[in-house]
């Protein structure tokens, strides 16, 4: 994979609310650490990273920001044109990665630890040109932290299977039915690309327990 740097529209705008009207009070160290990472998530700056492997270009994936919160989605986009090796479906994985971090008496090491998947995207795509992806980022996860004893980080997981095979399957004159290839020689390529998750708002997080009442007259 290979990272292309473009010039895109980095919204740098401070989101903090302001309203003239209002009198002025103490700002809580809560509200300027949410305001903080509201300002961090909302920018878009969309990184666009080419898609290759050993037979030729595959396609290219856009990603518009690489800082989230809980509770948003990760959209891409993936451009299939002009293809030298054509990707057949590919998977995309929202995964987390455990890092437990050990000391000797020179250096801090870090030792692969647990790789849970929340969620996934899956798509056929023999014949399309261009295509999206969305991933739900659910509620309940732990945000990116790190500490002395674990580091706790997230990637994208994509596995592309794709092939060198130009011709797929046949059209018939007669009823104009596109008809599938029995087989097709594939092979499967794997790409882990980082991106950074943070807390939700606390009012987002809230949900009181649900009540039923029955009343009997």
């Amino acid at each position: 994979m290979k990272h292309e740097d473009i010039l895109g529209n980095d919204t740098n705008d401070d989101l903090t609310p302001t309203n003239p009207f209002l009198e002025k009070r103490d700002v809580t160290e809560l509200e300027i650490s949410w305001h903080h990472i509201r300002n961090l998530t909302a920018r878009r700056l969309p990184k666009f990273y080419r898609i290759t492997n050993k037979r030729g270009y595959v396609g290219r994936f856009c990603l518009f920001k690489s800082f989230y919160k809980l509770g948003e989605d990760v959209v891409g986009s993936l451009d299939f044109t002009n293809y030298e090796v054509k990707c057949v479906q590919f998977t995309v994985k929202l995964q987390s990665e455990e890092l437990l971090n050990s000391q000797n008496e020179h250096e801090t090491m870090q030792q692969p630890g647990n790789i849970c998947t929340y969620t996934n995207y899956h798509e056929i795509c023999l014949s399309m040109q261009q295509t999206q992806v969305i991933l739900p980022i659910p509620l309940y996860l732990t945000p990116t932290f790190k500490t002395d004893l674990i580091d706790v980080r997230w990637r994208l997981h994509f596995e592309f299977v794709s092939s060198t095979v130009m011709n797929y399957g046949d059209v018939d004159v007669k009823t104009g039915e596109w008809n599938a290839p029995s087989e097709i020689p594939v092979e499967t390529m794997i790409w882990n690309l980082p991106i950074t998750i943070y807390s939700a708002n606390p009012l987002q997080m809230y949900s009181p327990a649900l009540e039923n009442k029955l009343i009997v007259k």
